[in-house]
């Protein structure tokens, strides 16, 4: 059985569908680890470093509600419907669940200019909503008061791939402002050196852009941990927490912008 994960970025059961940039199609195979992408277009006004990235226009709110930037809706974006339509699974009818997606659009039209550019780039961390004051849309800000959501007010305007989800009171970040925020709230933050993430045409990416948990004991990296500078402080810290690394690929790690879990099996 399937359905929706509950709580953004936060599955509990094995994670089998995901949203993701289309970019990544050849590059990582999803399916050989059991998780359907459902790929989004590059938006065709983002720099093309992170027009591919999914935390740049999607943000999952809780169980089946989403939010998205105007454009993914837009005409000529047919990627998207076509990949609901086609997603299916031996035991379940997937695609029947995901159209039960219910979508509110922002009003931000993204540009490649900051801060405009990171109007969704929000974290979402169990109760707490992490973002930047200037950046966050407008429609997504009211979206997550009424949700209930505690803001967690901060610089850095990239908040959802700064940080690297390791549970509900876990994380990693290379943003001391970041880290010093969640720290005030209770969550245990492991302060990590900015680099050994590639992302071309900038100095590095980020760990969060790298990485997404696929179950409650598994985190995904894109790639191998072997040149990061904190790779064995970021492994104890994941044993500490009874969490498994999962190496999508056998490259160096590299920022992909996420990957947004949808689906996870149940009981």
């Amino acid at each position: 059985m399937l359905r929706f994960v509950e709580k953004p970025n936060l599955p509990q059961g094995r994670v089998r569908a995901v949203i993701v940039g289309e970019a990544w199609k050849t590059r990582i195979s999803f399916e050989k680890f059991g998780i359907t992408p459902i790929f989004i277009r590059n938006h065709p006004y983002l720099d093309a470093p992170v027009c591919s990235h999914a935390d740049m226009q999607v943000v999952h709110l809780y169980k089946e509600n989403f939010l998205s930037n105007p454009n993914l809706f837009c005409k000529g974006n047919e990627l998207y419907r076509k990949d609901l339509k086609n997603l299916s699974d031996k035991n379940c009818k997937v695609p029947e669940l995901v159209r039960k997606i219910s979508w509110q659009i922002g009003k931000t039209e993204l540009v490649p200019e900051y801060p405009k550019c990171a109007a969704y780039n929000v974290l979402l961390l169990d109760y707490l909503a992490v973002f930047c004051q200037k950046c966050i849309d407008f429609v997504l800000y009211e979206s997550l008061l009424g949700l209930g959501y505690t803001p967690v007010l901060v610089r850095q305007g990239f908040a959802r791939c700064s940080v690297c989800v390791v549970s509900a009171s876990a994380v990693i970040t290379a943003d001391r402002g970041i880290a010093r925020a969640l720290t005030a709230h209770g969550v245990e933050v492991l302060e990590i050196c900015p680099g050994g993430i590639a992302l071309p045409g900038y100095d590095t990416g980020f760990l969060g852009g790298a990485s997404f948990l696929i179950s409650s004991h598994h985190l995904a990296f894109t790639g191998r941990l072997d040149n990061h500078p904190d790779a064995e402080r970021i492994l104890a810290f994941l044993a500490r927490h009874q969490v498994e690394p999962v190496y999508l690929t056998d490259e160096p790690i590299f920022d992909i912008g996420t990957a947004v879990p949808v689906l996870e099996e149940c009981s």
